[in-house]
């Protein structure tokens, strides 16, 4: 059953199933689940992840396990958005690396992507993979574009975001205020993927 089919404040429209396994030739996508969190809160403590990045360093495990649990719906709170996430797992060891994530207005008719790798995983081209994997999913699904916002110094993600086709629209002051700092975001879409 589609996770649209569930929310009273969302049409159906979306082409298939959101939260799907997926697999690459390297990876498997799996929709988030609370037990995810074990194997990831390894992953999300180091701080250096978070130097573009709002996110929240995770405090405790039970704190990842929740929010896991929240994100494993598919929806936000007030059911309004989709919130689709996957954890990143390499094919030859199952070993969880990061994550992607999606999350679709009641329009349907674009996602803001934002995805994680590991420290220790970085430099392989699985942020790449994963990332062409899920545009792919959701433009199949009828999803029309697929944004990003990225920190103007993450060299690394903006990078990836180009390797898979996004174009750079517009540059601009972030809304969001990292040490004290507010700092500059590139804004990308993606309309088709490239061959």
């Amino acid at each position: 059953m589609s996770l649209l089919r569930e929310s009273t404040t969302m049409t159906p429209s979306f082409g298939g199933p959101p939260f799907v396994l997926i697999r690459t030739a390297r990876l498997l996508l799996e929709p988030i689940t609370e037990g995810h969190a074990d194997e990831m809160f390894r992953v999300l403590a180091d701080p250096s992840l978070y130097h573009y990045m709002p996110s929240e360093i995770p405090t405790s495990l039970v704190w990842l396990r929740e929010r896991y649990r929240v994100l494993s719906r598919g929806l936000s709170p007030d059911a309004s958005q989709l919130w689709l996430n996957w954890i990143v797992s390499r094919m030859e060891d199952r070993r969880a690396i990061g994550y992607v994530q999606a999350t679709v207005p009641p329009s349907l008719d674009h996602a803001l992507m934002g995805w994680t790798v590991g420290r220790a995983t970085q430099g392989h081209g699985y942020a790449r993979e994963s990332v062409r994997a899920i545009c792919s999913h959701l433009m199949r699904n009828g999803i029309a574009e697929v944004r990003a916002t990225i920190d103007v110094r993450n060299a690394p993600s903006i990078s990836v975001a180009e390797s898979v086709g996004f174009v750079r629209e517009a540059t601009a002051m972030s809304e969001d205020v990292l040490d004290g700092i507010r700092g500059t975001d590139h804004h990308y879409v993606l309309r088709s993927l490239p061959s």
